[in-house]
């Protein structure tokens, strides 16, 4: 008699257990807010959790946390995930990635542990105005790898959508994606502390900021971006202030601020390198106001 194939998220569990996904020796947990309940072991795609923060008590250092595609999640207070090395791998492409919704005047994750991996989530716009943070990271090491989200799309909004706050050294942004209307955000990315070795890999984010696109508050160093597009939308505002002159490389950065001068639309400081870096003029929000570089009358 044949073992019936089981499946976890419309994909077959089998695949998912033991070493043969790649994760390491660490135990793998799984999660389906559709299908799952917390009173389940949570340690076989047949028996996952319901919830993230389940998996999250249940998880040791070096562990990964498997979840359901569809699966959606109400968090009314901040996630603080606190297990070093822990990997959160959301299934299901387009609008099958899982989805969170920040409920609360606070973080949505906040993640204070180093070696922390969060790839494959959507978060939605607030269900609280004013949530702080979509991602904050407090910790060295961690990446965030194939996250979207929305900054608002009613009277409620986020703060700030990502901020990196003190000890998050050596972080590392993948394929990030950002998008705001009907109310501004602060910033799309806010760097609060003087980070050390931030790491971007492809970095889109537009819409409505009160601030600037992307911001800092403390001088951060090595900075190594590839690959950041930031379009904002707004009466004189800039792309990027980074007004605390970090240091490092931004290699392929496209920023369109809505201000009446290019050296506003993107303050970048007087320190970071800059290859292949175009700011566009967008005087009226809408179009270019003149070519960069000017036309050669020759």
């Amino acid at each position: 008699m044949s073992t019936p194939t089981r499946f976890f998220g419309g994909v077959q569990a089998d695949y998912f257990i033991g070493a043969s996904f790649g994760f390491g020796f660490g135990n793998v947990w799984y999660v389906d807010s559709v299908n799952g309940s917390n009173s389940n072991l949570g340690n076989s795609p047949t028996s996952p959790f319901a919830t993230l923060a389940q998996a999250q008590t249940a998880a040791s250092a070096g562990d990964t946390i498997i979840v359901a595609p569809a699966s959606a999640f109400t968090l009314t207070a901040v996630l603080t995930l606190t297990k070093a090395g822990l990997s959160i791998i959301g299934l299901g492409n387009g609008t099958k990635k899982p989805t969170i919704t920040v409920n609360a005047a606070a973080d949505g994750l906040s993640l204070e542990a180093a070696g922390i991996l969060i790839e494959n989530f959507h978060f939605a716009a607030p269900g609280t105005d004013e949530a702080t943070a979509m991602i904050n990271i407090a910790a060295a090491g961690c990446t965030l790898r194939k996250i979207s989200g929305i900054g608002s799309t009613t009277s409620k909004n986020f703060v700030d959508c990502f901020t990196l706050a003190s000890g998050a050294d050596d972080c590392t942004f993948e394929d990030v994606k950002v998008y705001n209307s009907v109310v501004a955000v602060n910033s799309f990315l806010s760097i609060e502390a003087a980070v050390a070795r931030f790491r971007i890999r492809k970095f889109f984010a537009f819409g409505d900021v009160a601030t600037a696109g992307i911001i800092d508050a403390a001088t951060a160093t090595h900075l190594d971006w590839e690959d950041v597009v930031v379009g904002v939308v707004g009466t004189t505002k800039p792309a990027a202030t980074l007004d605390s002159n970090p240091t490092g490389l931004i290699n392929r950065g496209r920023f369109a601020g809505t201000h009446a001068t290019i050296a506003t639309d993107a303050a970048l400081g007087n320190a970071i390198r800059l290859f292949d870096v175009l700011v566009l003029e967008e005087t009226d929000g809408s179009k270019q106001g003149a070519q960069i570089p000017a036309v050669d009358a020759d």
